[in-house]
């Protein structure tokens, strides 16, 4: 007798740019937002993920940035996933160590004009619409942290 046997999910892991272990099904609003969801480009490439209502996508910008724009962009198949379940987009600069993140009605008003250069159409947003944060290597102290506060 022939028994099909399923095979068990595991949990979806938090780890930042791990998008293999996020969940796969459809993003809609109505979703539960604490749970980590990918974030695919048309062909169903994941590019990112989406947990807590916020988008995160891995960028470097040296490959991802558009030069001619100066612009971080985001293409229109993306863009839809993220407009329906999202209240923010983060964009985390592997190379620089640093966060671009914005707010979905602040690329929404101050979005360019649809392009398309081979990539796919995509929206642009001009970089000084984007907050800009240098994020700390665990265990660096800032300019302004003592020695003492360290040892702490």
């Amino acid at each position: 007798m022939d028994v099909a046997i399923k095979p068990k999910s595991r949990p979806a892991r938090r780890l930042q740019g791990d998008y293999k272990s996020v969940q796969e099904e459809n993003i809609t609003a109505t979703d539960d937002p604490s749970i980590k969801r990918a974030l695919k480009r048309e062909n169903g490439e994941i590019v990112g993920f989406i947990e807590d209502g916020i988008a995160h996508k891995t960028v470097k910008i040296s490959k991802h940035f558009f030069k001619k724009y100066r612009a971080w962009c985001l293409d229109v198949f993306t863009w839809e996933q993220i407009q329906t379940s999202c209240h923010s987009i983060v964009l985390h600069d592997a190379e620089n160590n640093v966060d671009y993140f914005v707010t979905c009605q602040e690329f929404n008003n101050h979005k360019g004009e649809l392009f398309d250069f081979g990539y796919g159409q995509q929206y642009p947003l001009p970089l000084s619409c984007w907050h800009k944060r240098k994020k700390q290597i665990a265990g660096q102290l800032s300019l302004f942290d003592s020695e003492d506060a360290a040892k702490e």
